[in-house]
């Protein structure tokens, strides 16, 4: 009852109806190429490398999706890293990237 009254917009309302409006889910990439198309993109923001001990995470932050590359072998991530990076690099619609 107090939500209808309130509304949606109004920071009192249940996270509920807040959730859907600012929720960005994130997608699971899971070819290479597909990957830098997607860094490549005019609304790409950011790109993110993650070392995990069994794996290794590329991410991508574009304007509505966080977008993962999950890489399980550490050997190949590390071949793969050495062809991203470049690229990366020479995208200018990337504002920043980082190795965590």
């Amino acid at each position: 009852m107090e939500s209808r009254i309130l509304g949606s917009n109004s920071p009192y309302a249940p996270a509920a109806l807040n959730h859907k409006r600012f929720a960005k889910m994130p997608r699971q990439i899971t070819e290479i190429k597909e990957f830098l198309m997607t860094a490549r993109r005019k609304d790409a923001k950011s790109v993110k490398i993650k070392k995990n001990p069994d794996n290794v995470k590329f991410k991508v932050r574009c304007s509505k999706y966080l977008y993962t590359l999950v890489i399980q072998s550490l050997l190949l991530a590390s071949h793969k890293m050495r062809l991203i990076i470049p690229i990366i690099n020479s995208c200018g619609s990337i504002f920043g990237w980082m190795i965590i």
